[in-house]
């Protein structure tokens, strides 16, 4: 399995073939607020681009578990 990096995800993105877009999360002060930040970020600046330009499939690596539930059920209840 490849690890992903910043500087080297572009290059394993066309390697693949796969359109990728990287977008990096505004900085948070602490650790206990990443993972709001990360939910912010998502649903207020994410998800419309994403939902109504979406042409295919959709691949969203997360964080971690918790993460991936909110995203999940914020998902769910918008039925995509």
């Amino acid at each position: 399995m490849t690890k992903i990096y910043e500087n080297n995800a572009q290059q394993i993105c066309n390697n693949h073939k796969v359109k990728c877009t990287l977008r990096r999360v505004p900085y948070v002060t602490s650790f206990e607020h990443g993972s709001d930040a990360r939910y912010k970020f998502f649903t207020k600046k994410i998800w419309d681009g994403l939902y109504n330009n979406n042409q295919g499939y959709t691949i969203l690596f997360v964080h971690n578990y918790f993460d991936f539930v909110k995203l999940r059920t914020f998902i769910k209840n918008r039925n995509a």
